[in-house]
């Protein structure tokens, strides 16, 4: 039995480690890095809240993935990376001109590599717990809320216009009323958006954007 479970943890050890750089050669090879030459005004947000933050900077890519909004923080062996797909770059370059989105969309990516999300001790216990859900998705739902909080204090917005680019696209979200939304969000309760949110790996988007618009504490788990 324990030799069983010895070759068990080995193969999952392995196989994320194979998954890891498996990934990082795709994102590498059909993007373009964030340089000094390439998309400066955003190489330059990541080396001011790299040092802000105290960690090394990290290297970064843009990508694009078919109208996709997301943007993530991962790990190879010794190094951290970021990718931030291209169609949050038409936020900050095309019709909006709205660089703080952008800038919290980086600040959030580059908090989970300084709390140390983007590491193998971490990342490990996560997987052996995926066998129970909700324990895993409470764990995710954390880290995100604390990374939305520590993104909120280094570009000093709250974060709502960058939430809303990924709940309606990019094209839309400067029309959405706030203040409607907002009082919304309030009101959105009930049985099934519990549960729901107790399955996700990111809280559901009422209670991000409440927990974004409040500034203060955490977000609501449950």
């Amino acid at each position: 039995l324990e030799i069983s479970a010895l070759l068990y943890g080995l193969f999952i050890l392995v196989g994320t480690y194979f998954m890891l750089y498996y990934y990082h050669a795709y994102y590498c090879s059909n993007s373009v890095r964030i340089t000094e030459k390439n998309f400066k005004e955003v190489y330059d947000l990541i080396e001011e809240y790299s040092r802000r933050l105290g960690i090394k900077t990290p290297k970064a890519y843009v990508v694009q993935q078919s109208g996709v909004l997301n943007a993530f923080a991962t790990f190879i062996f010794r190094r951290q990376w970021i990718c931030i797909h291209a169609e949050l770059f038409e936020v900050a370059y095309r019709e909006h001109k709205d660089m703080d989105a952008l800038a919290f969309v980086i600040a959030h990516e580059l908090a989970h590599i300084y709390y140390g999300h983007a590491t193998l001790h971490y990342v490990m216990p996560i997987l052996f717990s995926q066998c129970i859900p909700p324990f895993c998705a409470i764990a995710s739902r954390t880290r995100e809320y604390s990374c939305d909080r520590l993104a909120q204090r280094l570009v000093g917005k709250d974060g709502l216009d960058a939430m809303l680019a990924l709940v309606v696209d990019r094209h839309l979200y400067k029309m959405v009323d706030k203040q409607d939304y907002i009082e919304e969000m309030r009101e959105r309760k009930g049985f099934f958006l519990w549960i729901v949110n107790m399955f996700a790996d990111h809280p559901i988007m009422n209670k991000r954007i409440l927990a974004l618009v409040d500034g203060k504490g955490s977000g609501r788990l449950y």
